[in-house]
């Protein structure tokens, strides 16, 4: 089985504390994931062992559902959620890190 890595990086001009707001609440992710169509399922603050589901584009004009798990959480640091229903792809794993930007702007790197 081959895997794949994919990497995303940004710096948001906000602090850590309000991006972490933002997505440790599983009912806002269409609102910043861009293929998240909607979230139909949730359970609000991200929580270990939890899960919520979405309507996600794929390819073109097709979508699909997917069911994901929050399996790690380190607040403000760290989020790794688990996810299936992406066909073709399998086992997908997101890996959320932040970290504060250095300098007067109060953003964080991402």
């Amino acid at each position: 089985m081959s895997r794949f890595v994919v990497t995303e990086r940004a710096v948001i001009n906000a602090p850590v504390e309000q991006v972490w707001e933002v997505i440790s609440r599983t009912d806002r992710y269409a609102e910043w994931v861009d293929s998240a169509i909607e979230v139909t399922d949730h359970h609000g603050i991200a929580t270990v062992g939890k899960t919520y589901a979405e309507r996600n584009r794929t390819l073109g004009p097709l979508q699909t559902r997917s069911v994901w798990t929050v399996t790690e959480i380190d607040p403000m640091k760290r989020r790794v959620d688990t996810g299936v229903g992406f066909a073709p792809l399998q086992d997908v794993t997101n890996i959320f890190e932040f970290e504060r930007t250095k300098g007067s702007d109060g953003g964080t790197r991402r």
